[in-house]
């Protein structure tokens, strides 16, 4: 389905706005630590600065797109888009509560026993609900190419966690991904 654009009260802004509030503002809250190393960019190799670049034009076109895209709350998607919101919002905060208490370095508790990265993947699963919500195929071009570009930043970030005592152990015991082993993963 074509997007129609417009502006209005009931787009899909609401979700960003919320997902904007939970980053900066809530994250402060709970740890201004947390937050400053929440925003590190690690360093990014040539490819990867390239793919980083293109990441966040990603992301951000997605957020001034997200101003015009209405929800289609008639559609029977509504719900349930609505439902994986919650739910990956709530794993977003979650993530950033376990990611506020770390121990030596390493975010190992909570979330984290389950990925190694739970912000990125919650993040995907509040963009699933919100592509649901929303039914813009638009908004999932963005965040399809936004989300294939983050792999190679996950690479960048596990690359610099590696200065940390226990990280190459915690690398063996949790997936970088949920639901898939990578024994061999190339860091």
């Amino acid at each position: 389905m074509i997007t129609q654009f417009t502006l209005g009260i009931l787009n899909a802004w609401i979700f960003w706005l919320l997902i904007l509030i939970a980053r900066y503002p809530l994250l402060r809250i709970i740890s201004k630590d947390a937050l400053d190393r929440a925003a590190h960019v690690p360093e990014l190799t040539s490819k990867e600065l390239r793919v980083y670049r293109i990441q966040t034009t990603f992301l951000f076109l997605s957020m001034v797109l997200s101003i015009f895209i209405p929800l289609q709350i008639e559609t029977p998607f509504f719900v349930p888009g609505l439902i994986i919101f919650v739910l990956g919002y709530a794993g977003y905060i979650t993530s950033m509560i376990n990611f506020s208490h770390i121990s030596n370095g390493v975010a190992a508790t909570g979330l984290y026993k389950i990925t190694r990265h739970p912000m990125y993947m919650t993040f995907l699963v509040i963009h699933i609900g919100i592509i649901l919500t929303t039914l813009s195929v638009e908004y999932l071009f963005l965040i399809a190419v936004y989300q294939i570009s983050t792999h190679w930043i996950l690479i960048a970030e596990e690359r610099s966690c590696l200065v940390y005592e226990g990280y190459t152990d915690y690398m063996k015991r949790v997936n970088r991904y949920c639901g898939r082993s990578f024994r061999h993963e190339k860091v």
